[in-house]
């Protein structure tokens, strides 16, 4: 069923609805996006979407291809080891000005959202268990009142959401990650050496399960091109 956005933002919410799509792994890295079918999705015209589709091409989430028409990007193992010195940087900086600024409301919410990734996890559930985790770091990470560096974030998270949702599910089975997310010892401890460790630990487990998980399909390709389809809207507003 199409959605249908009748606020004159249109331009903001599409966009809005894209980068969660892509943060959340709904568009899969190498899939086919048109500015038809996404307008088609949402009952618009072709210029909103076209718009926001312009926006987030220029931040990264989708690219143009030689035949002109656009896709989400496949990274290689260069992009990816690209990516983590990006999101190491960025989220090392979120850390340091959020611990100290995080009060007692917002650390309860970072252990509720944990409990809710844990249990989602625990039942397989693995694209409600990514919300609840991204959802509890966003949390955290919003106590810096830091906007142009959650936007930096923001922008990484798009562009390693596509992709790391065809491998989420070994890492986790896999149990490369530490028993306790680097946000929990922030909150926990609140001792900033300890949760840089933390992070920097999960990080690297992260990226270099990437990066093998990219050795060992040596050709890989990305889901069929093709409509956006209920990818774009499924999920809600989170």
């Amino acid at each position: 069923m199409n959605e249908r956005l009748e606020t004159p933002q249109l331009h903001a919410q599409i966009y809005a609805r894209l980068r969660d799509a892509l943060i959340f792994g709904r568009l899969e890295a190498g899939q086919q996006v048109s500015v038809r079918t996404v307008a088609d999705q949402f009952g618009i015209s072709v210029t909103p979407a076209r718009d926001a589709m312009r926006q987030l091409i220029w931040e990264g989430g989708l690219e143009v291809r030689a035949n002109g028409r656009i896709y989400v990007p496949l990274l290689d193992r260069a992009g990816v080891e690209s990516l983590r010195d990006e999101s190491r940087t960025i989220e090392l900086l979120l850390l340091a000005r959020a611990l100290p600024r995080l009060g007692a409301a917002g650390a309860m919410e970072v252990e509720r959202l944990a409990a809710r990734a844990d249990a989602a996890f625990g039942a397989g559930d693995i694209r409600e268990g990514l919300e609840c985790l991204r959802a509890a770091r966003q949390a955290f990470f919003d106590a810096s009142d830091c906007p142009w560096l959650l936007e930096i974030h923001r922008r990484i998270l798009v562009r390693r959401g596509p992709q790391s949702i065809h491998f989420i599910g070994d890492y986790l089975r896999a149990r490369r990650a530490p028993k306790v997310s680097w946000h929990l010892v922030a909150v926990r401890t609140r001792d900033l050496d300890q949760a840089r460790r933390a992070l920097i630990a999960e990080s690297d487990a992260f990226f270099d399960f990437w990066a093998d998980h990219l050795d060992r399909t040596s050709a890989m390709e990305g889901p069929a091109a093709g409509a956006a389809g209920n990818r774009i809207a499924s999920g809600g507003d989170r």
